[in-house]
């Protein structure tokens, strides 16, 4: 049942639909090198990333669980047909009796339910000391995601790049390099430690 609970927080689609346009509270750190990608963070979700140009978007989506609603913060930049997101998701206290192994293997049953095709070996990654997993693939949605999960303490962070299946493969292959940056710059905030 909790594995369920899991998945449910993991397949939150990834739509623009309640999420706003240009966050108030986000704090912008710099323009980077990188083709002037922006460094951002956010002190309550506990994590920094860097964004290309596109339209930045932040929300919070509830995502419908057997044991309630559970908010899923959101932070993406659009890019037309493209995203990157980080979404983040703090289970409830109850949660913590329950072995982080157990909730890191249903957060990732949840994925492989939506997935269609897989392109490569999942790869055990790891950051700031906290164990996670990296995963692409073709989803039951007709788009593609190098996703990459991470569970520390009760929150689930996930990070993604997704374009659409049907986009030439060149572009598929230039899209996932030039977001790697993205993925690299991805860090925990020290106040969560």
């Amino acid at each position: 049942m909790k594995r369920r609970v899991l998945g449910a927080v993991v397949l939150a689609a990834l739509s623009w639909g309640s999420i706003e346009v240009l966050p108030p509270h986000l704090s912008v750190l710099a323009v980077g090198d990188v083709a002037d990608w922006q460094a951002l963070e956010n002190l309550d979700a506990g994590f920094a990333v860097t964004m290309p140009p596109g339209t930045l978007r932040e929300g919070v989506q509830p995502v419908e669980t057997s044991f309630g609603t559970l908010d899923m913060y959101i932070l993406g930049v659009d890019l037309n047909d493209r995203a990157l997101a980080v979404m983040v998701a703090e289970f409830p206290a109850f949660f913590g009796a329950i072995p982080r192994s157990t909730l890191f293997d249903g957060a990732i049953e949840g994925v492989v339910a939506n997935v269609n095709e897989r392109f490569s070996q999942d790869r055990q990654i790891s950051l700031a000391g906290y164990p996670g997993l990296e995963m692409f693939y073709e989803g039951r949605d007709g788009l593609i995601y190098r996703h990459r999960l991470y569970l520390v303490d009760r929150r689930l962070y996930q990070v993604v790049a997704v374009i659409p299946s049907d986009t030439s493969e060149v572009e598929k292959v230039a899209f996932f390099e030039d977001a790697e940056p993205f993925f690299e710059s991805f860090e925990f905030l020290d106040r969560l430690r």
